[in-house]
């Protein structure tokens, strides 16, 4: 693209051709929202500063944020941040970029939580987690796991920049199998936004397929796998009367709740459906002993 002798506005507009040209929805709200993260502003600023000359080193930056998601590598990925609950989070390659219907996952929580502790399972980039201990903060404190280092880099980055360091205990490990045995019977609620997606049988938008994390993504035959292993030990860890809250894919309502027919400890009590009327927030109350 020309490059030479542009304003920040000339700029935005040739980002709008460029990106149209790969086929980008929306080619004029991406161009200024990726030369906006470049100048490390709004993009009320990108306006405020429509006159301003760019040198060629910055106008090459923006050519090559503009390749990039030509090869529809998602925006988050490449401005390094994405809101959740209206705050930012920092992501990147290797983190499931947060989602708009996870946010119900939060507030589920919230519903339930007292002062503490929760666990959230497979916490990625941390949102959940650290949006319930700033939304509550009579919470004392807060535990998250995740099997990624990738996405735990991401996670405590998160942490830090929120002073969440003291109240939020990161564990790296396979759902329940790092935490500390003295944590047994503890939690009073227990969220996770597991992985359930079928890699065979959902369709999968390219961008996701390519670019974000199947860790984070294949929830195996049926979406089910991680709902078998969360229901199957969930148990050992809650108070009892404790919470297990749960995201859920699309048309996931029925088949996850027929896995609580072989778990007589689970009592279903509430369901949450996002702006779409999907049933996306499946809310359980555990009956057991804490000893399972």
């Amino acid at each position: 693209m020309e490059i030479l002798n542009k304003t920040l506005l000339g700029l935005v507009k040739t980002g709008e051709t460029v990106l149209e040209a790969y086929g980008i929805e929306n080619p004029r709200l991406e161009s200024e929202i990726l030369l906006s993260a470049l100048l490390k502003g709004s993009r009320l600023d990108l306006y405020l500063r429509k006159e301003d000359r760019v040198d060629f080193n910055f106008a090459s930056k923006f050519e090559e944020t503009l390749n990039r998601r030509g090869t529809h590598e998602p925006v988050q990925y490449i401005t390094g941040q994405e809101f959740f609950l209206n705050r930012p989070f920092s992501v990147g390659p290797g983190v499931l970029i947060p989602r708009p219907e996870t946010e119900g996952l939060v507030q589920a929580a919230l519903n339930k939580l007292n002062e503490g502790p929760f666990l959230d399972l497979g916490t990625g980039s941390g949102c959940i987690a650290i949006s319930i201990l700033l939304e509550h903060q009579k919470c004392r404190e807060g535990y998250a796991i995740d099997i990624s280092p990738d996405a735990l880099s991401f996670a405590r980055t998160n942490s830090k920049s929120f002073g969440l360091t003291s109240r939020l205990h990161i564990f790296e490990g396979n759902l329940f199998q790092p935490l500390p045995q003295k944590l047994r019977g503890s939690f009073e609620v227990i969220v996770s936004n597991p992985p359930y997606l079928d890699l065979e049988a959902d369709e999968i938008d390219y961008s996701v397929r390519k670019f974000e994390p199947m860790l984070a993504i294949n929830g195996g035959a049926g979406g089910l796998d991680f709902y078998r292993r969360i229901l199957e030990e969930a148990g050992f860890w809650l108070v009892p009367g404790g919470y297990l809250i749960l995201e859920l894919g699309i048309n996931q309502l029925d088949t996850v709740s027929s896995l609580m027919k072989n778990h007589s400890n689970w009592n279903r009590v509430d369901i949450a459906r996002d702006e779409q009327g999907i049933a996306r927030v499946l809310t359980l109350a555990y009956k057991g002993s804490s000893l399972g």
